[in-house]
């Protein structure tokens, strides 16, 4: 490479098929622990992406992690495909407080091909975990 000029590259460390994956702000560990909230029974979804509005708190499953990226994180064992992860949660301030989570989609997510993101419940696909330099 000369003076001047760049390169861009990607550096791919792990590629997976068919695995179950949930953003990575979903997942808090805590000691050597892994888990994530979950509705059991589930929640009705409100349209618009802004959050659901919840009287029941979720409830909190342990998890087995496997290979993340920079967003999505592999559930190895732990929850379901289907199952409502939520990935934030906003408390009131007022006297009474609910739970507020913002949800993926009810169908759970399977990676789509080559990584992307939303794949649908019935998906598939790969997973890549890797970095992105220059």
């Amino acid at each position: 490479i000369k003076s001047g000029m760049s390169v861009s590259a990607t550096i791919i460390t792990d590629t997976k098929s068919d695995v179950l994956v949930v953003p990575n702000s979903a997942v808090k560990t805590q000691r050597n622990f892994s888990s994530v909230q979950i509705f059991t029974p589930s929640i009705a979804v409100s349209q618009g992406g802004l959050g659901t509005p919840s009287a029941t708190p979720p409830t909190l499953k342990r998890v087995t992690i496997g290979a993340s990226n920079d967003t999505l994180t592999e559930i190895v064992f732990g929850i379901n495909e289907g199952d409502q992860v939520v990935t934030r949660v906003n408390t009131a301030t007022a006297a009474k407080t609910t739970t507020t989570g913002s949800l993926f989609p009810t169908s759970g997510v399977r990676t789509g091909a080559n990584g992307g993101g939303n794949g649908g419940g019935n998906g598939g696909g790969n997973f890549r975990a890797g970095s992105t330099g220059r």
